[in-house]
């Protein structure tokens, strides 16, 4: 990080707080002499809480105004789009830097930004206006209007505020301070949550939108992204590197398991119901999990009939141990299978059922085996096809 180009920022007598943090989110990101510039337009308006097509805006502005140089643009980068390379004319730089001095007020640029004379939506680097001096012939617009004088108690010489015209009725803008630390924050504070949620919800939509689009044709992928999926993310914040990703591999994951649109319902009250601030895809598939073993069996599994008059009093010491609720969840469509006198097989009509069960509740469930059969060693869980109906 170049931190003396992030401290000649706060010196320069920005036009527009946007433009600002654009600017010195590049000098963050170059070397010492301003080459090396690279973050992409997606990473800083990321970084910046901007959106893209404000980054870009002031890309091209601080482009003309010659402060940062196009050097290379190189293609075929990790996500497969191109980089631009960019590099920041220090010298360039110095003529709009203000010098702070020690005791005494700021020595002024010999330079400013302005608004172009040609086009007042663009700006241009201009000589700085002599002190009380009117607009130039050519139309250009004074950045401000500073009176050289200190005032009595030997602080920073006055500067007109936008809205009270200076004598002359020229019009100047507003700028920041000469002394950074007395500078509002480029944007007011947000609440705790307040800038991040409403970019993310954004994201969030165009994400949907596209999802949408790709899955049209999918009538069960559509059903699970509108019933299920999006109003968890519209109203969490989805933790996830990828949001368009995320959103398309639980659509379609979520699609195979068959949910009806009382069980989505369900499972979008049970996420929101834990009042977290964000959720992720693990999240969401834990609870469709959930649902899924929640449903009432067609058919018995088949048990060992030697088994199964002692399995409902192995099965009330299990409940005791992980709680009432993760039993119904995971543990009740479990049935004995086999004892050979050491290995006690346990099975479940859904892999995934069997899968978490064996890993999660392993220990506990071997000591409800051995609660009724002290001479199971292990306790092993597999997944059988439902006997038919």
């Amino acid at each position: 990080m170049a931190n003396e180009l992030v401290g000649q920022c706060w010196l320069v007598e920005w036009p527009t707080h946007t433009m600002q943090i654009v600017f010195m989110k590049l000098c963050d990101c170059a070397e010492p002499d301003g080459t090396s510039v690279y973050p992409s337009v997606a990473t800083i308006a990321r970084e910046t809480s901007l959106t893209e097509s404000a980054v870009r805006a002031q890309l091209a502005a601080l482009k003309d105004l010659g402060l940062v140089l196009n050097r290379d643009e190189k293609f075929g980068n990790r996500a497969g789009r191109s980089t631009v390379l960019r590099e920041i004319d220090i010298d360039r730089l110095r003529l709009i830097t203000n010098t702070r001095r020690r005791g005494a007020p700021a020595l002024l640029s010999s330079h400013v930004i302005v608004a172009s004379a040609s086009d007042g939506q663009k700006w241009e680097i201009m000589p700085r206006p002599a002190p009380g001096s009117t607009p130039p012939p050519d139309g250009g617009v004074p950045l401000q209007d500073m009176d050289p004088t200190p005032p009595p108690d030997g602080g920073v010489p006055h500067q007109d505020m936008e809205g009270t015209p200076p004598p002359g009725g020229a019009n100047p803008f507003t700028t920041p301070s000469l002394d950074p630390s007395l500078d509002p924050p480029p944007h007011p504070p947000a609440k705790r949550g307040e800038r991040g949620r409403g970019r993310k919800v954004s994201e969030v939509e165009v994400a949907l939108a596209d999802v949408a689009a790709e899955l049209t044709g999918d009538t069960a992928a559509l059903a699970v992204l509108d019933g299920l999926i999006a109003p968890i993310v519209r109203q969490r914040k989805l933790d996830a590197p990828s949001i368009a990703g995320t959103l398309r591999s639980l659509s379609a994951w979520a699609a195979r398991k068959g949910l009806g649109k009382d069980e989505c319902g369900a499972i979008v009250e049970r996420l929101l119901a834990a009042r977290k601030a964000s959720v992720k895809a693990s999240d969401i598939e834990a609870e469709i999990k959930s649902q899924l073993g929640r449903r009432p069996l067609p058919a018995a599994l088949d048990g060992d009939a030697a088994l199964v008059p002692l399995w409902p009093a192995a099965m009330d010491v299990l409940r005791g141990m992980i709680g009432p609720e993760q039993f119904a969840s995971w543990c009740t469509t479990l049935v004995p299978v086999a004892f050979d006198g050491r290995l006690f097989r346990v099975a479940s009509h859904e892999r995934f059922i069997a899968t978490h069960v064996e890993r999660t509740f392993a220990a506990p469930l071997r000591v409800a085996v051995q609660s009724q059969w002290p001479d199971a060693t292990a306790v092993d869980v597999v997944a059988r096809p439902r006997r038919a109906a």
